[in-house]
């Protein structure tokens, strides 16, 4: 869901669960020409929370970090939140 959202806005998809080294970045796009490290949460209604406050100071410390190592110009946060009856998808471009 959130790889189609993110290609509907222009994205193209480079590589899905990236391994670099220990570490693994959900996705990693193009945008115009960039490469773009972004991570994925889903969550149901049953969790606590909105999808974004599970992406914290130590996880958004990581994340950048990998995406440094494959050169990517930004990270984004994509969160999908899943309900009995709908996804809403939310998307933070350039978060950490």
């Amino acid at each position: 869901m959130a790889t189609q959202f993110l290609e509907d806005r222009g994205a193209r998809l480079l590589q899905r669960s990236a391994r670099i080294g220990d570490g693994e970045l959900d996705l990693v796009v193009a945008f115009d020409g960039q490469r773009v490290a972004v991570e994925v949460k889903t969550t149901s209604e049953a969790s606590r929370g909105e999808a974004i406050f599970h992406f914290n100071g130590a996880k958004q410390r990581r994340v950048r970090l990998l995406a440094n190592r494959i050169g990517a110009r930004r990270v984004d946060y994509v969160g999908v939140e899943v309900s009995a009856v709908a996804a809403t998808v939310r998307w933070l471009p350039g978060v950490c």
